[in-house]
């Protein structure tokens, strides 16, 4: 759950704090995409320890759904970050 919150918490504080100048686009805009990479494999690795089939394919069909959260949320920070960059 606290990957979670900081999926949304991050962005957040990027964008109303005082380091989201448009000349400070900087890396650590894709700290809340890694984290959602980092939810997945983990959620990967506890399914291989699961012994219910039910479970394991409910962790791997909510990995599947995280996994496409994470690319879209990784485009859109990659072309905001891109036009902070290259616009502003």
């Amino acid at each position: 759950m606290l990957g979670y919150f900081l999926f949304f918490f991050t962005p957040y504080k990027v964008i109303v704090g005082d380091h989201a100048k448009p000349r400070r686009a900087l890396g650590f805009w894709f700290l809340s995409p890694v984290g959602l990479f980092v939810l997945v494999f983990s959620g990967n690795f506890l399914a291989m320890h699961m012994t219910d089939l039910f479970y394991i394919r409910a962790m791997l069909f909510l990995n599947v759904l995280l996994m496409g959260v994470a690319f879209l949320f990784t485009g859109i920070v990659y072309v905001i970050f891109m036009y902070r960059a290259f616009f502003l």
